[in-house]
């Protein structure tokens, strides 16, 4: 996930999400096969926690993805718990 920001809050995501201004993620079911990659199309990320000092962050999010094939994915309930936090990447 890319966030545009770094404070707890609400980042929403669409999918002209890969303009740099905007948020974007993917899921990758398989590293493999690139035509299991979902790419986020609707959907919201609650940063909840940004710890600089330990470099942690946490948060929940639901997200709409499609991959390459048209083929839909629901992710609810989504969380990261303590993912590192590094110069503009956030380490699962």
């Amino acid at each position: 996930m890319n966030l545009n920001g770094a404070k707890p809050g609400t980042y929403n995501f669409d999918d002209k999400g890969v303009i740099m201004e905007k948020s974007h993620g993917s899921y990758h079911a398989d590293f493999n096969d690139p035509l299991e990659s979902y790419s986020f199309v609707s959907g919201s990320f609650v940063l909840t926690d940004v710890d600089t000092v330990h470099q942690i962050v946490n948060g929940t999010f639901s997200v709409t993805a499609k991959n390459s094939k048209g083929e839909t994915l629901n992710i609810t309930d989504g969380k990261i718990i303590n993912g590192a936090l590094k110069a503009g990447i956030i380490s699962l």
